[in-house]
């Protein structure tokens, strides 16, 4: 049993986001838009379209952008 996110997990989380990211928010300049990595929204359909616990996917995936992030 593996535990945490898998690299096709990341790809599903990403073309997830980059889709949620394209809703723009009526009335609010682009320059203004929500960061969709905080919509509860984007991570229950992360959730039921890999299989996972939304919360526990988002921990995880937050995790795999800091290690991201250490390693640049």
């Amino acid at each position: 049993m593996t535990f945490g996110i898998q690299p096709e997990h990341i790809e599903v989380i990403e073309q997830i986001k980059d889709k949620w990211d394209k809703v723009e928010v009526p009335g609010v300049p682009k320059s203004q838009q929500p960061n969709m990595l905080y919509s509860e929204a984007l991570w229950k359909e992360v959730g039921k379209q890999i299989g996972l616990d939304p919360f526990t996917v988002c921990l995880y995936y937050f995790k795999h952008l800091e290690k991201k992030k250490e390693a640049c």
